[in-house]
């Protein structure tokens, strides 16, 4: 099955399941600053979204009085008019990522 086959039949499975199958494949994490779940020695801890060597997000670690958020920017527009970046909270670094592939997956989608 060539990329483009995979890609139209995985959009049209996405359906309502809650991590799309196109990007859950095709999405990767790399570290930025800080290799394992904890902050480097400065306090910073994040991922890069790389989809097809394009770099589409990036996820940041927050923490505040001992609660740990993560923040989601997207780098590519949702809607005509939009700039192309969203933020995003998210409780949990898994919550995060499915809102990135979920975003992305709505961008293919108005795309293809």
């Amino acid at each position: 099955m060539n990329t483009s086959t995979k890609l139209t039949s995985n959009l049209a499975e996405c359906g309502n399941k809650s991590k799309p199958l196109l990007v859950a494949d095709l999405v990767t994490y790399e570290p930025r600053y800080s290799f394992n779940d904890e902050p480097d020695d400065m306090g910073r801890w994040a991922r890069k979204a790389i989809y097809r060597k394009l770099h589409i997000a990036w996820i940041s670690r927050l923490e505040s009085n001992g609660v740990v958020k993560f923040s989601v920017n997207t780098y590519f527009p949702l809607t005509g008019n939009d700039c192309p970046n969203k933020h995003e909270m998210c409780d949990a670094y898994e919550d995060a990522k499915i809102a990135v592939e979920t975003l992305w997956t709505q961008f293919l989608r108005v795309c293809h």
